[in-house]
């Protein structure tokens, strides 16, 4: 008699709310590259833990987020300046290279503010030419640059344009934006 088949549902709670990485998966036509290299960048040297791994854990993460035209155009620069024989990563066959281009992709793209419990949305940016109160997960400092007609508009680091229309995406673990370029300080 202390069993029993009537399971009371009313407790039960469906997970509505995507974590950083389900949002980029969900919207991989734009970010399959940035995924790719995020499960192969390791969270640190004495971790065996991806990026891609932090990203799907609790967290306040700030993700400038570069887009597949973003990260090629990246790669055709390091062509330009004679780093690599092509733009591709198949292209690259030392293999220390090629981990290196990934984290500097990877590792200046995110803030990590557990830290100081928070993530940084548009309004929450330092003024004009400032720098973000924590470094990138490079341990890097970046700034952001506000354009003087329009204070809609803002590039990270100075070279980095946020997309006005992708920028302020909220997860339960962070704020994702858009970005057309790579942080590279």
């Amino acid at each position: 008699c202390s069993c029993t088949e009537n399971i009371d549902m009313s407790a039960r709670y469906v997970f509505k709310e995507s974590t950083a990485i389900s949002y980029l998966q969900k919207y991989s036509d734009t970010y399959s590259e940035y995924l790719d290299i995020l499960f192969k960048v390791h969270a640190s040297p004495v971790s065996e833990t991806t990026v891609g791994q932090l990203l799907t854990a609790r967290g306040h993460y700030t993700i400038f987020a570069p887009t597949n035209e973003a990260i090629q155009a990246f790669l055709d620069e390091q062509v330009a300046q004679g780093v690599i024989p092509e733009a591709s990563w198949d292209a690259i066959t030392d293999q220390t290279k090629r981990d290196s281009l990934r984290e500097i992709i990877v590792l200046n793209s995110i803030l990590d503010g557990t830290s100081i419990d928070r993530y940084f949305l548009f309004y929450d940016f330092p003024n004009n030419n400032e720098e973000f109160l924590i470094n990138t997960m490079a341990d890097k400092k970046i700034s952001v640059v506000f354009s003087p007609d329009d204070p809609e508009s803002c590039m990270v680091d100075g070279t980095c344009p946020i997309d006005v229309n992708n920028r302020d995406i909220e997860a339960i673990n962070g704020c994702i934006h858009q970005v057309h370029a790579c942080i590279n300080p």
